[in-house]
């Protein structure tokens, strides 16, 4: 079975800022994580997805990290209300507890070491702390597999078109084209906007 990375090609490279107002530094995370969901991986762009922020140490519990920029994560809805204010350590200089239950920031290098996105797009927990992310995520019971289609559908249709155009066909050719691709557009926005929980 083949294993992709949780976040496919793209590497989340979260910058050190120093901020005053979390709430100014959206644009920043988009930049940094590539407009995708740290945790799970869903493009906002190819499922015209809404974004959120996340406090990777919740700020409910621990206001003294809400402006801290290494603590923000660009988050979809349903992974930032499912991890909410979840920290099983109690402690905020301890993202794992002995029993391998916490969290791992998806900006560290060891991300892809607690998962594996299967060639399928679902993902799955391959560490306790993984397979603890993965159920409190509900990586099990979300079509992430159907968001990573939707993701792999855009990324095909783009290229097919930049290659078609460059072509020369008669307009009879590209007007059939551009009804596929209109097609294949409505498919992928129901593709993406599959029910989450």
């Amino acid at each position: 079975m083949k294993y992709e990375r949780v976040h496919g090609e793209i590497r989340v490279q979260r910058r050190s800022l120093e901020i005053t107002n979390w709430k100014e530094h959206k644009e920043d995370l988009v930049r940094d994580f590539s407009n995708i969901c740290g945790y799970c991986g869903k493009n906002f762009i190819a499922v015209r997805g809404k974004s959120q922020i996340d406090h990777f140490i919740p700020r409910s519990d621990y206001p003294e990290y809400e402006n801290k920029y290494s603590n923000l994560v660009l988050s979809c809805p349903t992974c930032n209300n499912k991890k909410h204010g979840d920290w099983p350590s109690k402690n905020p200089k301890i993202y794992i507890t002995e029993m391998n239950e916490g969290y791992i920031d998806p900006a560290d290098v060891t991300y892809d070491d607690h998962f594996k996105r299967l060639s399928d797009g679902n993902i799955v927990g391959i560490t306790d702390v993984g397979k603890y992310v993965y159920k409190r995520l509900g990586f099990d019971s979300r079509p992430i597999a159907i968001c990573w289609k939707a993701l792999e559908l855009h990324k095909r249709t783009v290229k097919f078109r930049e290659k078609v155009y460059g072509c020369n066909i008669s307009s009879e050719q590209c007007r059939d084209l551009n009804k596929i691709f209109y097609m294949l557009e409505e498919l992928r926005d129901h593709i993406a906007y599959a029910k989450e929980n």
